[in-house]
Order: C-alpha cells, then structure tokens, then sequence
C-alpha cells in the first residue's frame, strides 16, 4: 500500500466530486469529474455513501482527473468492492486505519525526538507519560541544576554524576591570609602586670577572635522547572 497521505488533505477539506465514468469492482483507475482539492498523494475516498453500493477506496494517488487505486485498495475499511455508475457521488474521508497509521507515525516521531535517557523539561508537572501517551518517565534532578559534561574536569567528567552543595563553611585554608594587629589597649594591660610578664615581641599577646563560622549561601541564581528523564 502507498505511504500514508499527507494528514491536512485527508483530515480537513471535505471534498466532494463524482465519478466522470463508471467503474466495476476490480478497476484500479477513476476518473474523477474534478480532481481539484485531493491529495496528489492520494488517500482514502468513499463512493455513493449510504446506499448498498457504498465503497471506501484507498488511492495511492491523483493527477489532475485521474485517481490511481493503491494494490489491495479497493472495499477498505470494512467495504466491499462494488461496480459504480457514472455521477456517483465521491467524497474524501478518514477512517480509523488511517487514525492508527497517523497515531504509529506520532509514537515514532516521541521516539525518535525523546528516546530512552532524554530529559524533558516543563514549567507544568504533569508526567510526559501523560502527555505524549509514550515511554516511561521519571523525576530527574530534583533541587539540582544541569551542567554539561566536560571530560577535561574532573567534576563533569562522567553523566549524572552529582557534586556540589546549597552552603559551604570556611576551612582554615580557604580563609585569605591575613593579620589581626594586636590592640594597644591590650599592651598597656600587659605591660602594666610588669615587665617580667609582658614581652611584645614574643608574640603571646592575643589579639582577640571574630567571626561565627556559620556556612555561607552557595547558591548561584536560578529559576525552577520540572525536569523528567525517560527511563523506557
């Protein structure tokens, strides 16, 4: 049988002409007293609707008047073939191998623009699953952001892999180098308890401490979505 017609031609124009010359239950050729509107692809036609003779016809194409009948085309969906008298009045249709053919199509297109281990994202938490009627998904980087693989680094070098944290406290080393001066307050009171007990320059002199050692906020800004990745 002929590829699937295009879907705007079969599904939406409601065309309507009839039969130039009659035809018996075996012809393979129609002609058409208009051709204008249908598919050059062809598609599914339907002959004397309503009556005993009513025929759905699957054509593999048209070319100005003349239809061309696809192998095994004739008496489709349920019909069958029949001989028809000229001015029959022909109409195209859509019929549910059609709507199947259309919908495999869909599924394979997912497949093909979200295989296994893609990751869709949305601003909606509805499971693709839901949406697309295709593949099994799951909730994937919960309170995580996304960053591309890079094997130069160590921490990006395989997928999935995971690093990194929403505060960070302050080791010793990551402290900057500094200096806390030593108050002159400090150094009279020293000096003051007499000169047996006070040597500035042995450096025992406190300068007292700062700071809470609390962690710092770590994160960079960003904006939350929905992220699911498929898992079949």
């Amino acid at each position: 049988m002929a590829n699937i017609p295009d879907l705007v031609h079969a599904i939406g124009n409601n065309l309507s002409t009839t039969l130039a010359s009659p035809i018996d239950d075996n012809d393979l050729v129609i002609q058409l007293s208009s051709g204008i509107g249908f598919n050059p692809k062809g598609g599914y036609i339907k002959i004397d609707e309503g009556t005993p003779n009513e025929e759905i016809i699957y054509l593999e194409s048209v070319t100005g008047t003349t239809a061309i009948v696809a192998t095994n085309g004739r008496g489709v969906s349920g019909t069958s073939a029949h001989s028809h008298n000229i001015g029959a009045v022909i109409t195209d249709v859509i019929v549910a191998e059609h709507v199947e053919k259309i919908v495999d199509k869909l599924d394979n297109l997912i497949d093909v623009v979200y295989p296994v281990g893609s990751i869709y994202i949305s601003t909606v938490d509805t499971n693709p699953g839901t949406v697309f009627g295709v593949g099994t998904w799951v909730a994937f980087g919960t309170g995580r952001t996304i960053v591309g693989v890079d094997t130069d680094q160590t921490e990006f070098d395989t997928v999935e892999k995971t690093g990194g944290a929403k505060t960070h406290t302050l080791t010793i080393a990551e402290i900057p180098p500094h200096t806390h001066p030593n108050s002159l307050r400090s150094i009279e009171i020293a000096a003051a308890a007499g000169a047996a007990q006070f040597n500035p320059t042995a450096g025992s002199t406190e300068s007292g401490s700062a700071g809470g050692g609390a962690a710092h906020n770590n994160l960079q800004p960003y904006i939350t979505v929905y992220m699911f990745k498929r898992t079949a």
